[in-house]
């Protein structure tokens, strides 16, 4: 009966529908089926560190180009989609911990998106970062290091910080494509809820970019609101010298040292990441926050 969500037109109720489906059903296999292109975590490990150490033999990338393609404008949205997150060896508490299953929302936030930028000029590339950070016998350890594809090393501090591991492997397969715009999607800190609760937050390589995003927000009647990334967060997450370049993890201000990780792997690529940490859900079901933010945002971004 899952499979009937996928069919019809209507995406509306998609991501609703997506978020609901138990973990043991929506897998990360099956989640990245809904991509045109799945990509094996396992077998391609030189190429997606950080969904191999989360997410094991069972770690997907899925990818879809769509669009119309009448000019020369890349757009690439990558959505984290991890389908249980039970923190790893960093375990979570077990209260409230069922809620680990809409870890998934930005991924599902990036499927519904498709068949509305499908009609918008340009090319757009959707990526969906599928895992489960659970326990195996190939269950990341804190002081493990990883290598990614651009040669950056990253020394694991917490486990529970997995997020921001996948979505690096998403951002970098993304500027293999030169794209003019990178959107990054995710329940990805704690520290977003704490500071804005059920609002999301909203981090930029550019204010103009920012306060596009944010007009497209207010216009939508959702609620966003610009956090920074400073220096101080940047050198929280300076890797150890000898060990590795990034730590995964800081000690301060942990939406922004996260921001700050994601950053370093966009390089010079214009960016916008959007942590929904504290908005994707509210009273055990999925809400589609920034679904109609992004879609407003994308239609005009080139107007």
């Amino acid at each position: 009966m899952y499979e009937q969500i996928f069919k019809g037109n209507n995406v509306k109720h998609l991501i609703k529908k997506l978020g609901m489906m138990p973990p043991n059903v929506l897998t990360p296999i099956v989640l990245a089926q809904y991509f045109q292109e799945q990509k094996y975590a396992y077998v391609r490990g030189e190429e997606l560190a950080g969904l191999k150490a989360v997410g094991g033999s069972k770690a997907w990338l899925g990818h879809t180009k769509t669009g119309r393609a009448e000019n020369s404008s890349v757009v690439a949205i990558v959505g984290k989609g991890i389908t249980f997150d039970s923190g790893g060896i960093s375990i979570k508490t077990a209260h409230n911990m069922h809620h680990m299953k809409f870890d998934m929302l930005g991924c599902a936030t990036t499927l519904a998106l498709e068949k509305p930028v499908s009609s918008l000029a340009g090319t757009y590339h959707l990526y969906g970062c599928c895992a489960e950070n659970t326990f195996s016998h190939e269950t990341m350890r804190p002081s493990d290091v990883l290598v990614y594809d651009n040669g950056t090393k990253v020394e694991i501090i917490n486990t529970d910080a997995e997020g921001r591991l996948v979505l690096a492997d998403g951002i970098l397969a993304a500027k293999k494509e030169s794209p003019d715009l990178i959107i990054t999607i995710a329940t990805l800190t704690g520290a977003a809820k704490a500071a804005l609760g059920c609002a999301t937050s909203v981090f930029s390589s550019s204010k103009e970019l920012a306060n596009k995003f944010l007009k497209a927000a207010e216009e939508c009647g959702e609620e966003a609101w610009q956090l920074p990334i400073w220096d101080q967060h940047r050198k929280n997450i300076k890797g150890q010298k000898g060990v590795s370049d990034l730590k995964n993890c800081g000690s301060i201000a942990g939406a922004s040292t996260a921001a700050a990780f994601l950053e370093h792997f966009m390089g010079d690529t214009p960016w916008i990441h959007l942590d929904i940490a504290g908005s994707a859900y509210k009273n055990d079901v999925p809400t589609g926050a920034m679904y109609k933010t992004l879609k407003k945002f994308l239609e005009e971004f080139y107007d």
